[in-house]
């Protein structure tokens, strides 16, 4: 536990479930459900100056979306709690006129802790991996990295009834019906060979595996470029995760389980890596981006340190909270999600690019305390709805 959050403030310092339903105080719901309560601005920590100004900085990069479209158009999450555009207006206003990023945030919005009732929680870590590849091709290089099929249809649930808000799918038209996509073994046996475009070439699936996971990565290319890739699409396919089917076959130890375990067992098992890797259907394609670094999911470029991962089933992405880890606790702003994100008590870290950032994200999985930071209106439409 020490060595993670240690490993926590480091990142900071250097810059670096299905059926849900949310509840409010006082009220019961059956398992999986959460409880939001507003707490007072002395019981979460975590607004170090130089922190808050990153965080305040990304903030307004959303609130510049936030600015356009309808004022009535809802933030996302779960059952309003994050209300529409026209509620975070004003704040945003006062987002770019301030000179004091601590007072801002003190000021203008109220502590909510968000606390599942089945008292799940978890904090992990994700980064952008660097991986040798081409753009042709050969030799070496003969694992594809797919672009997002022609074929492929994507379903936002929540356009058509509210209570399937933050739920998708993904499949293709067959016969006028929507069935479902191929899953990674298909894909990986030649199911989209000439029908979705390669971008590039990797030398290890291995590796091509961990992008997927991770969601972005860079591309080293011969002659020393760079090629960004960027998350375009998912198979709609449910994430495994492998390590558990490890750890159960007694290959990796449970207090052993990381990143770096996985990737030791696949390299070490090359006559078994790819069987296991298909216990994983889901299937990530992604796009080539022109921007540096990693873009999250609501567009905007993720910061190290900064930008958590959460599940849009149950959060707005753009909206500051703050994670507590053991005794640590740190202003975070919610701008991506993942396959594996699922749970109201859930975020993803991103550490950074390259190889230090993922030793560090690999050894990042811990139980943690989410408290969401709103609007002072918003905060006091959660209190009159926790009497009804």
């Amino acid at each position: 536990m020490r060595t993670a959050i240690i490993a926590m403030l480091l990142l900071v310092l250097t810059g670096l479930a299905a059926g849900l339903w949310s509840t409010w105080p006082g009220k019961r719901s059956a398992t999986g459900a959460y409880v939001a309560e507003v707490v007072p601005w002395s019981t979460p920590d975590g607004m170090e100056t130089d922190q808050t100004v990153k965080v305040l900085a990304a903030f307004r990069r959303h609130c510049g979306v936030w600015s356009r479209g309808s004022s009535e158009r809802v933030l996302g999450g779960d059952r309003g709690l994050y209300g529409t555009r026209r509620d975070w207006r004003s704040v945003c206003d006062l987002a770019r006129k301030t000179e004091n990023p601590v007072a801002f945030f003190r000021e203008n919005f109220r502590p909510v802790r968000i606390r599942a009732v089945d008292g799940q929680s978890r904090l992990t870590g994700y980064f952008q991996p660097q991986y040798r590849g081409s753009l042709k091709q050969g030799g070496e290089y003969q694992t594809p990295v797919y672009g997002r099929p022609d074929d492929l249809v994507m379903v936002d649930l929540g356009r058509f009834r509210e209570d399937w808000r933050g739920r998708r799918l993904a499949g293709r038209l067959k016969d006028g019906q929507l069935v479902p996509y191929d899953d990674r073994a298909a894909i990986v046996a030649g199911a989209l060979t000439g029908k979705a475009p390669v971008l590039a070439w990797l030398a290890d699936p291995v590796d091509a595996f961990f992008m997927e996971i991770q969601g972005s990565g860079q591309i080293l290319l011969p002659g020393d470029w760079v090629l960004q890739m960027g998350y375009a699409a998912q198979n709609g396919h449910a994430y495994r995760a492998i390590g558990r089917d490890l750890i159960e076959m007694g290959a990796v130890r449970r207090e052993d389980m990381s990143m770096a375990a996985i990737r030791h067992w696949l390299t070490g098992n090359p006559d078994q890596a790819q069987a296991m890797m298909n216990r994983n259907r889901s299937y990530v394609f992604f796009r080539a981006q022109n921007r540096k670094g990693a873009i999250g999911a609501a567009g905007r470029p993720l910061t190290g340190g900064v930008s958590i991962a959460v599940d849009r089933k149950f959060h707005a992405l753009g909206v500051p909270m703050l994670l507590t880890s053991g005794d640590v606790t740190r202003l975070m702003l919610a701008e991506d999600t993942g396959g594996a994100i699922r749970g109201p008590v859930r975020a993803d870290l991103y550490v950074g690019a390259g190889d230090e950032a993922g030793r560090i994200a690999g050894a990042l999985n811990q139980a943690m305390g989410l408290t969401i930071l709103l609007p002072e209106k918003l905060a006091a439409r959660l209190v009159a709805q926790s009497g009804d």
